[in-house]
């Protein structure tokens, strides 16, 4: 009489981890981290795990920038200080540059200024530019810049746009500042302040707002104040 042989599964090898998919689950990894000290919701959580590439992580990024740059600036310019020279060209690629402005031609991408205060970044364009840390950004044509650090110093020229929350901005030309912060403005530059101080040499049109706003100008002209802003003429 024959015994039946048994059916004896094959043994499985374990997956062998390449470069290419340890280079991106190294980006992955840092991107999940700093999500995770945002409290950001479950959609975003789920958009950055689903990805499978360096970019689809940058465009998850572009979808919940406005929010994880409010709720963790030191964070994102610590990951970005240490990831960004591995992961460069796949990060571009992406759309987004890190502390270098993008070639002039470029199609309209989201510029993260950082902290480095050896450089002085030109921006041109109509990219977006995101400001939370030192290192000195001039945006000019028609850029529209966040910025969200008291150490940043920013120069908006031509029509740019700068919306502020703490900071140092200087506008040129026909710059448009909005927000509150320390302020300089020439030329035909418009600035709407709600906190801070703005020192004017030259302008449109300014409006301040909110007992704690001072402006210092050598006119009175074009100059209008609500809620309790004051004005001193130098």
């Amino acid at each position: 009489m024959s015994r039946k042989k048994k059916n004896i599964a094959p043994t499985q090898e374990p997956q062998e981890t390449t470069p290419e998919l340890a280079y991106f689950d190294h980006c992955q990894d840092l991107a999940l981290k700093v999500l995770a000290q945002s409290g950001n919701c479950a959609e975003s959580q789920a958009e950055f795990k689903a990805a499978t590439s360096v970019p689809q992580l940058v465009a998850a990024w572009h979808h919940f920038w406005a929010g994880i740059l409010h709720e963790v600036p030191e964070q994102i310019v610590t990951v970005f200080t240490e990831f960004y020279p591995k992961f460069r060209d796949d990060i571009n690629r992406g759309g987004l540059y890190y502390n270098e402005a993008p070639p002039i031609g470029t199609p309209a991408s989201v510029v993260l200024i950082g902290d480095d205060e050896s450089k002085v970044i030109s921006v041109y364009g109509r990219h977006r530019v995101y400001v939370i840390g030192n290192a000195r950004v001039i945006c000019r044509e028609n850029c529209s810049v966040f910025v969200n650090a008291e150490r940043a110093r920013v120069t908006v020229m031509d029509n740019a746009r700068a919306n502020c929350d703490a900071g140092h901005v200087e506008g040129y030309g026909h710059a448009f500042i909005n927000g509150k912060g320390d302020f300089i403005s020439y030329d035909s530059a418009t600035v709407y302040i709600v906190g801070g101080q703005l020192t004017t040499h030259g302008h449109f049109e300014i409006h301040a707002y909110n007992p704690e706003t001072v402006i210092n100008s050598f006119t009175a002209k074009r100059i209008n104040l609500h809620d309790g802003a004051k004005l001193v003429i130098t």
